[in-house]
C-alpha cells in the first residue's frame, strides 16, 4: 500500500506470493482487501497484519467477480462451475464458509450488495425469447440479461413482491376524511418537533450517514428468495 499523502511510506502487506495477484479491492473498513491470483484462487487479508485466508478456488476460471458487504463482514462473488457457467456465492468471514446463491443452471455474475445490506443484487441471463434470423435461418437470443435481487433475511419482504389485485374501497365520507386529515396534522407536527435546526442537525446528518449497517443474513434457502426485478432484460 502507498499512502496518498505522500509522506506515508510504503508497506508490502502479503509475502510470498509465487503467483500473479490481481485486483486489489478495498473493504469499506479500509481494513481488508480482497483479490484473485492466477491460479483461480480468491482471497483476502488484514492490512494491518497481513494474514490471508482463502476465500475458494476454481477449476475453471479466475474468481474476477467480487463485492464486499457494507460492513465488511461478507464478501459476495461470482465462480465459473463445471458446466462453464458463473453461480453467485456468498463467503462470511466470521463463518469462513460460502454458501451458493443462485442456481448452477443459470449464468449469474455481477453481486452487489445495496448501501442498507439487505438485498444482494446481479444479473443472469436467463431471459430466453428466440427470434428467428433474417440471414442465418436460425433461432437467435439477444436481450438475455435481466436484474435479479436475493433478500437477505428470510423475515424481510422481497421488495419486487407482485401488487395485490383486492379492492381496497373507498374512504368512508366527511368523518373519514376529518379524521385523516387530523391524523395526518398530528403526524406532521411530531416530525416537526423531532426536527433539529441548526449545526445540530447537520452533526446528526453526518452521524446518520457515518452509520454502518451491520449485515445480517440468513443462508438456509436463500436460493429460493431470488426474484427478477421488473425491468426488460438486455443484452
Amino acid at each position: 500500500v502507498i499512502g496518498s499523502d505522500g509522506k506515508t511510506p510504503d508497506r508490502q502487506i502479503t509475502k510470498g506470493g509465487h503467483t500473479y495477484r490481481f485486483a486489489c479491492r478495498w473493504a469499506p473498513d479500509s481494513k481488508k482487501l480482497a483479490f484473485h491470483d492466477k491460479q483461480l484462487r480468491l482471497w483476502w487479508c488484514d492490512v494491518k497484519s497481513g494474514k490471508l485466508a482463502q476465500i475458494d478456488a476454481s477449476a475453471y476460471g479466475e474468481i474476477d467477480d467480487y463485492q464486499w458487504a457494507p460492513d465488511s463482514k461478507w464478501i459476495a462473488f461470482g465462480k465459473t462451475g463445471p458446466n462453464d457457467l458463473s453461480q453467485v456465492w456468498l463467503y462470511g468471514l466470521d463463518s469462513g464458509k460460502t454458501t451458493a446463491v443462485s442456481s448452477p443452471m443459470h449464468e449469474d455474475f455481477s453481486p452487489s450488495f445495496d448501501p442498507a445490506g439487505k438485498y444482494l443484487y446481479f444479473i443472469s441471463r436467463r431471459t430466453f425469447s428466440p427470434q428467428f434470423g433474417n440471414f442465418e435461418f436460425d433461432f437467435q437470443f439477444r436481450a438475455t440479461d435481466g436484474i435479479y435481487v436475493a433478500t437477505l433475511q428470510d423475515s424481510l419482504r422481497s421488495p419486487v413482491l407482485p401488487l395485490s389485485d383486492e379492492e381496497t374501497g373507498e374512504a368512508g365520507g366527511d368523518e373519514g376524511e376529518e379524521d385523516a386529515a387530523a391524523a395526518g396534522s398530528t403526524a406532521k407536527d411530531s416530525k416537526q418537533k423531532g426536527k433539529k435546526s441548526g449545526p445540530e442537525a447537520g452533526r446528526d446528518g453526518d452521524k446518520e450517514a457515518d452509520e454502518v449497517p451491520t449485515v445480517k443474513i440468513d443462508l438456509e434457502g436463500i436460493g429460493s428468495r431470488v426474484a427478477q426485478v421488473p425491468v426488460e432484460p438486455g443484452r
